[in-house]
Formats: structure tokens, sequence, C-alpha cells
């Protein structure tokens, strides 16, 4: 039935699905899916509802024969959470892709799958969305946009169809990339992010994942929150399970555009709030932190993030000709190591050519 609608793409998931079952089942839709005499790119979710999580799951002897296995079932297949439009959760999606060593199981025709793009879709900024774009380039994803298409930014649509990113993501080898360098934790720091191309060459990209400084000051008050107006979540303007990172962004948002902090320590999450227009709940499990007034934005920081060509797999004692992929422009022959700037939680995308 699915072949005779002409669909070129089914996404099969596992939700309210008995997870005994779903090895059994997902090996029976690709056999009927291969028998239906149309190609149709297919996901499988299965392992990411059946994977073990413990300290090392990407060693894991039940999750490597998993992955294995659900590679020859699918062509796209889950292994880890869902994504979302929260920065630290699209970094720790990339950190543990990398961590887990999933270019073991990435091939061409069959994908350790990170899950679509959040790319545009609030809260995140523009910077974030182009280093979640280039992290999933370089990780050699197939690029499914998970936002509304038809209300694309300039600025994003001329990302999406940039004709270097296009021809980099067609690329024939699939060679998964990797984190070659980090300097700082995973989620807070700076990082260059390498992909081997198919012709010799390297993808880079240069991520600056620093934590904005909370130089604010703070109101505690106990015992619940203050509502915001329209109500959560559209009226939120960040949430997390990072209390830190949302009193910082709100602290850079400044009082016009962020009121207060709520946090949750129970289910340790909160959420950054653009006003309190709707006035406070009674609800003990809850902190409000208050931004005092009189606090401007804070200037965006700028890192530079530095590597060299040991690193990345090149040939140290040969010139390098680099070419900014975002600007689409050459930057000319470099020896050896170079160094750019960063915007805060940009990523400066390169490619490299010996």
């Amino acid at each position: 039935m699915i072949a005779s609608w002409g669909a070129d793409y089914l996404w099969l998931d596992g939700c309210n699905m008995n997870r005994s079952e779903m090895e059994s089942r997902y090996e029976l839709w690709s056999h009927l899916l291969n028998e239906s005499g149309r190609e149709i790119v297919w996901e499988v979710s299965w392992p990411a509802y059946v994977a073990e999580h413990g300290n090392d799951p990407g060693n894991s002897p039940y999750n490597i024969e998993l992955w294995y296995k659900s590679a020859w079932v699918g062509h796209e297949f889950r292994f880890y959470n869902d994504n979302a439009p929260e920065w630290t959760h699209i970094l720790d999606i990339a950190e543990s892709t990398h961590e887990y060593n999933m270019a073991r199981f990435h091939r061409p025709g069959a994908y350790a799958f990170m899950d679509m793009l959040e790319s545009g879709n609030s809260p995140l900024t523009f910077a974030e969305s182009r280093s979640h774009f280039a992290l999933w380039l370089i990780m050699a994803q197939p690029l499914h946009l998970g936002n509304d298409i038809r209300n694309l930014s300039t600025e994003l649509l001329n990302m999406f169809t940039n004709p270097d990113v296009v021809r980099i993501a067609k690329d024939p080898a699939v060679l998964m990339g990797r984190r070659a360098a980090m300097n700082g934790s995973r989620l807070n720091g700076t990082q260059v992010w390498v992909r081997d191309l198919s012709d010799g060459s390297r993808l880079v990209g240069l991520l600056n994942a620093l934590p904005i400084v909370d130089h604010c000051n703070w109101t505690e008050r106990r015992g619940g929150y203050f509502q915001v107006d329209p109500p959560t979540p559209s009226g939120n303007l960040l949430c997390s399970n990072d209390l830190a990172q949302l009193k910082a962004t709100c602290c850079q948002a400044g009082p016009e555009a962020c009121a207060s902090v709520d946090w949750q320590a129970s289910t340790n999450n909160g959420c950054a709030k653009h006003n309190d227009k709707l006035g406070w709940v009674n609800d003990s499990s809850f902190v409000d932190y208050i931004l005092e007034g009189g606090v401007g934005p804070v200037p965006t920081p700028t890192e530079t993030i530095c590597f060299n060509w040991t690193q990345i797999g090149l040939n140290p004692y040969e010139p390098t000709m680099v070419r900014n992929i975002w600007t689409q422009t050459d930057l000319g022959l470099f020896n050896t190591s170079m160094c750019l700037p960063v915007d805060y939680h940009d990523t400066v995308l390169l490619h490299l050519q010996q």
C-alpha cells in the first residue's frame, strides 16, 4: 500500500510498540519494503528504544550487536535521544555519537542517524542553528529539515542551499566525522571537528561552545514562580536542565527581554521567561530567580580557535588551500596550522585541500 502511494521515505517510529517485538517487526517491515517493487528509504527507530544505557554504552556488547544488526535492517537507524531545539541537547547528541564511535556502523545506505535537524526552530539563535547544521554535515548525516520550510529566513535558506554544502553532503564515501580537539568540557568549551572526504580533503568545523558569563544580580524567591504572558511554553525565552545556562541567557538578554528564571529542582528543569505579567503562582517545588533592573545585554564573546594539520590527519609539511564554506571564499594557502575567531555558539566551517 505504501509503495502504491508513491512514497519515497518512511519513518517507522517505535511509539506504543512492545519492545520485545521490535526486532521481529522491524525485520518484517524490511522484508516487505524490499519486496514492494519500489525504492523506499526508511528510518528505523527500534535501537533507540532498546539500547542499554550505562557507564560505557558505546562498548556494550549488547549495543554493538544491536547497532550492527540495525545497519542491515534500515537505511537510517536511530540510536540515541530525540533531537530538540535546545543548545546543550544538540551538543550532547553530537558528542555522544563521537564518544560511542558510531562511525563503526555508518556507511553508504546505512546511516547511524542523529535525528532530524532543528535548525531554525526557536529558541535557537542563527549561530546555534548554523553550528547544529555544521555538526550534522560533519557527521555525514541525512539532512532532514525539521522546521517550517514555508517560512525560512534568507539566512537559513542560503545556508541550506549553499553549493559547497550540497557538494559535501553528496560525498560518496559518507565517512562520519569526529571531534579532533577540545579545550574545556564536552558541552562548554571550544572544539575542532573534522570529516574526511573521498578526495582526501577535509571538512573542518571550529565550534565555540563556551558558556555565557552571568554577571547579573538576582533576587531569589522560593515557593513558586511568576507566570509568563503568553503562558508557557510560548512566553519562554529558553527552557533547559542547566540552571547556570538559563540565568546566563536571561542575563545576556537583559530585563527588556527576560524577567526571571523559574527552577524546579525535583525535575532538574526550568525556564527563562520574557515577562511576569500573569503574576505569582504558589508551588513549593519551585524557586524563581528575578533579574534585577538596570542590567544591559552582555556583548557576545568571540573566541580564537586554533588547530594544526596533524590534528585533522593532513601532511603538516604540505601547503594547504583553505576555503570558508559559509562565505564560499578561498582564504588562501596556509602551512602547518591556522587560527580563526569564532563567535559565541557559532561554527566556522572550512574545507582544506592539499
